[in-house]
């Protein structure tokens, strides 16, 4: 898997960005069915309620640049939720997808903290984020060190009511995404989330 990351960490650079766009040519197909999955616009609302007047707290991780923000806004009708712009925390170890993903950024999504880094070294502030999600993401991640990422993932997301949400494809068989609660430490069926519970 460190050579998965290796050459990952090289696909997300300018020299490579022919690459990365075919590499987003087949996610962006990936990125709208997510998009159309669920409800975002409602759920986003509602966790909007459920955080009152300051903005929603999402920490994207391996933002990569962008597309999945975008999807939401082209297909998930998020531009319209009556929210507050969304504290769009930023997680990538390359600089080049952290900038290209600020560079491209749709409201209601405004970029927040940065954290170069990969999920394994994430040093936040405990229980920081309403919302954490990696799309796409966690391919790179060694396999002894899925459950280090994973608890960074729990250990960042509130206790009571963070919600995260993981997309990953899988070459033998499909995987919809999952549902992590923070409160509940655990997976959610991937037919919760596509229900729109957590």
């Amino acid at each position: 898997m460190a050579d998965t990351f290796e050459r990952s960490c090289e696909h997300w650079s300018e020299s490579a960005r022919t690459e990365m766009e075919d590499f987003y040519a087949l996610a962006t197909v990936d990125y709208r069915h997510l998009a159309l999955a669920r409800d975002w616009r409602s759920w986003f609302v509602a966790k909007q309620l459920e955080v009152g007047d300051r903005p929603l707290r999402l920490l994207d991780i391996a933002c990569g640049s962008g597309k999945f923000p975008i999807a939401l806004v082209e297909h998930g009708g998020v531009a319209s939720a009556a929210i507050q712009p969304v504290d769009y925390a930023l997680l990538d170890p390359a600089a080049f997808s952290i900038d290209e993903t600020k560079r491209v950024l749709p409201p209601p999504f405004r970029a927040g903290a940065e954290y170069q880094m990969t999920l394994q070294e994430l040093a936040c502030p405990a229980h920081r984020f309403d919302i954490a999600w990696a799309t796409h993401a966690l391919y790179a991640l060694p396999a002894h060190e899925l459950e280090l990422g994973m608890c960074h993932i729990v250990d960042a997301l509130r206790v009571a009511s963070g919600e995260g949400f993981i997309a990953h494809s899988c070459a033998i068989k499909p995987s919809p995404p999952a549902t992590r609660s923070a409160s509940k430490k655990r997976l959610i069926p991937s037919s919760s989330w596509c229900a729109g519970s957590a």
